[in-house]
């Protein structure tokens, strides 16, 4: 099938606009995606064929996911919902053999499940890229980024045959967003020092014992969450 553009679609004509939807053939992503030789976010990938990769470019397993896309100043819901990671885009899957992709354009957010998914300018690739929103503290918000990645397969050492395929692995980048700096991203690993670096010092030594009680781990994104929430509520006392 070859790529379009949707002139009517009676189904979302009062979510998007025509020109803000394209429909592409499922099949023909997977074979770009299978054929390319670079993927994003990526610097182990490159020259690899990757027609013998296996897994999924895709945050969710399953499509039965339902979103909130607030555009403009409206909010719409869709069904059938899954975020694209290697193409960096939301996607809504209307058949077997095809898909629909969300234009960004005007769109404030997402939310599907409990992510929020907001649109930064990404520092390293200097593009406009989606994060999901962790926490919002004092002038920063916590953003991760998803990526994905190659786990190359075994190889018999003494043949250099494959013995397995290569295959696709979601990971993770985190980022700190100066909300007072023009949204400017600086990318950090989750670990104590830098945690507590963020933080006003009057309040380390409460965050710390907070931490230890409840036996929170920094590199835990789940707990460093956990720990600047406690640290909001601190503030608003």
């Amino acid at each position: 099938m070859k790529i379009s553009i949707l002139i009517m679609l009676f189904a979302f004509c009062s979510v998007l606009k025509a020109q803000d939807i394209e429909q592409i053939s499922r099949s023909r992503e997977f074979t770009d995606i299978r054929t390319n030789m670079n993927l994003i976010g990526t610097s182990d990938v490159a020259g690899k064929n990757q027609s013998n990769v296996s897994g999924s470019p895709y945050l969710y397993n399953s499509w039965n996911n339902k979103a909130k896309i607030y555009y403009d100043d409206k909010v719409y819901v869709i069904n059938n919902f899954n975020y694209n990671i290697y193409s960096e885009r939301f996607e809504s899957k209307l058949s077997e053999d095809s898909i629909l992709i969300i234009n960004p354009r005007n769109i404030k957010s997402i939310l599907i499940d409990d992510k929020v998914f907001g649109r930064y300018l990404d520092p390293e690739f200097l593009r406009n890229s989606y994060f999901e929103e962790i926490v919002k503290f004092d002038n920063y918000f916590l953003l991760k980024k998803y990526i994905v990645k190659i786990k190359p397969g075994s190889v018999n050492p003494l043949t250099k045959e494959k013995l397995s395929s290569d295959e696709l692995k979601q990971d993770e980048i985190f980022y700190i967003c100066d909300l007072e700096n023009n949204n400017e991203l600086k990318k950090i690993k989750l670990k104590k020092s830098t945690i507590l670096g963020l933080i006003k010092t009057d309040y380390t030594d409460n965050i710390n014992n907070y931490a230890k009680k409840d036996k929170l781990n920094y590199k835990s994104i789940e707990d460093v969450r956990k720990l600047i929430l406690y640290y909001n509520a601190l503030q608003n006392k």
